[in-house]
């Protein structure tokens, strides 16, 4: 049985001496896990580290410092196993594990929120109703020069064809708004398809060992 100062054990968790009185006076600590009382209070180590693995939950284990040790969580050198034995010894991975994953993810989502941001300051990134509002007024700009040279197109079919120009222009207005009504319906179909979000994938953190 390995027991050492309050100060020591703190060394072996990467944690403040603070942090381990703390642990004490919550409770996180006790019984089998101290060796005396009081300031001269020793600490058990295997029995301490199975108290913490039990009371501490990952995002207190986070809130420590991602270096914090609190051991393995199963006793090491185990003796070996097969077959059935070995699949009923398996446990899911230990807490370590799981503050290596939230660490590994928030290097991810840190990468990804600055990876974005860079885009967005270089232009590659447009909001969806910016580029709806410019393609509308831009069909816009065009359907109306189209209208404004109807009087123009209407002067030369009536030279041509020795035709009232009023018949002509009344008639090319009668279809262009047929044609217009049509190309709006079809925008707005467009635009309503437009997705409001693209996926650019950006390279992950290559988890380190």
């Amino acid at each position: 049985m390995d027991v050492v100062s309050k100060g020591e054990f703190a060394r072996l968790s990467n944690v403040s001496p603070g942090r381990v009185s703390q642990w004490i006076s919550e409770g996180k600590l006790s019984g089998a896990a101290l060796v005396g009382s009081g300031r001269t209070a020793r600490i058990n180590v295997a029995e301490a580290r199975r108290q913490l693995r039990q009371k501490l939950d990952i995002s207190q284990r986070l809130g420590n410092g991602l270096d914090t040790d609190l051991g393995a969580d199963s006793p090491a050198d185990p003796a070996p196993a097969t077959g059935g034995e070995a699949a009923s010894r398996a446990k899911p991975p230990g807490i370590d594990y799981e503050i290596k994953r939230e660490k590994l993810e928030a290097m991810r989502r840190a990468k990804r929120r600055e990876e974005e941001e860079s885009r967005a300051r270089a232009g590659v990134y447009t909001r969806t109703e910016d580029v709806a509002r410019s393609a509308r007024s831009m069909v816009s700009t065009i359907m109306s020069g189209f209208e404004g040279g109807l009087a123009q197109f209407a002067d030369a079919i009536a030279a041509k064809f020795d035709v009232p120009k009023r018949d002509v222009l009344h008639l090319l207005r009668a279809e262009y708004r047929t044609v217009r009504q049509k190309m709006a319906a079809a925008q707005r179909r467009a635009l309503a398809n437009l997705p409001v979000h693209v996926d650019d994938p950006v390279e992950d953190v290559e988890p380190v060992e």
